[in-house]
């Protein structure tokens, strides 16, 4: 096998091979490694998707997928081009966001007062919680209220407090109560005037959820919207156990009280 070199300013390697020639150009020689060699300062990447990127050649169809994200990576190249399309996302961003605001306006509060009592045949005790939060979605009626367990003052002694934090409920492990679902009625909260609507959803307690329909009242006059509800909660049913020597003084069903004025947000 015999190695000659073409007459012209690009040289070439010619392979004779006995009845085949194979031309090989300079930047497939071999011998072209050392760092200062054309193939080191002038040549083109070959595959398809680089020979388009450099804009040699348009995609075929079974490249759409890679040329798509060359396309992009040509447009974001340039400063001044990334610029405006990080404005433009920036725009439809905000823009999405204003309109999901406004056809969905939501009410809160962050201060709302939940209370609970035990009547039991030796004691009565009392305690309530001025950090109720919650969130109600007009448009779609969905609702999700909270409270931490820890926030709840009141009780008969600081000794009580300390066993309804450690024993009873632990709240080291399951540190707050939710309730979340959605408003079976339908109901406009622009609208003045006082109506009852029933919320469906999981009432979750010493971390067992409870899927319950709770009632409450509901205020409206000049967009300013009062939540009133009262209902139960059965201790068994959110594992919560009281022992025998306290039984007396703790009752197994807890009246509960809520109070909330809501305001759009």
């Amino acid at each position: 096998m015999g190695l000659e070199r073409t007459a012209g300013r690009n040289p070439m390697v010619q392979m004779n091979t006995g009845s085949k020639k194979f031309i090989l150009n300079q930047y497939d020689n071999p011998h072209a490694s050392h760092p200062c060699h054309p193939s080191h300062r002038q040549r083109v990447p070959s595959s398809p998707s680089a020979k388009y990127l450099w804009g040699s050649r348009k995609p075929m169809a079974s490249e759409g997928g890679v040329a798509f994200g060359l396309k992009i990576s040509r447009i974001f190249g340039n400063p001044l081009q990334s610029m405006r399309a990080n404005l433009f996302l920036f725009f439809l961003i905000c823009t999405a966001v204003t309109f999901t605001h406004s056809q969905n306006p939501t009410l809160g509060t962050n201060s709302g007062t939940i209370s609970f009592r035990s009547d039991a045949a030796l004691e009565v005790i009392k305690a309530e919680s001025h950090t109720l939060m919650g969130r109600i979605e007009e448009g779609k009626r969905t609702f999700a209220f909270e409270v931490l367990i820890r926030s709840f003052e009141g009780f008969n002694s600081g000794l009580q407090q300390i066993h309804f934090n450690e024993n009873y409920l632990e709240t080291d492990k399951f540190p707050d109560a939710t309730f979340y679902g959605k408003i079976i009625e339908p109901i406009d909260f622009s609208k003045n005037g006082k109506t009852t609507i029933r919320a469906k959803g999981l009432l979750k307690i010493h971390g067992i959820e409870q899927e319950r329909i709770i009632k409450s009242e509901v205020t409206i006059f000049e967009n300013k919207i009062h939540l009133e509800s009262n209902f139960t909660v059965q201790l068994a049913d959110h594992g919560i156990r009281i022992p025998r020597v306290v039984h007396e003084k703790v009752a197994t069903e807890i009246k509960v009280n809520v109070k909330a004025d809501l305001s759009r947000k």
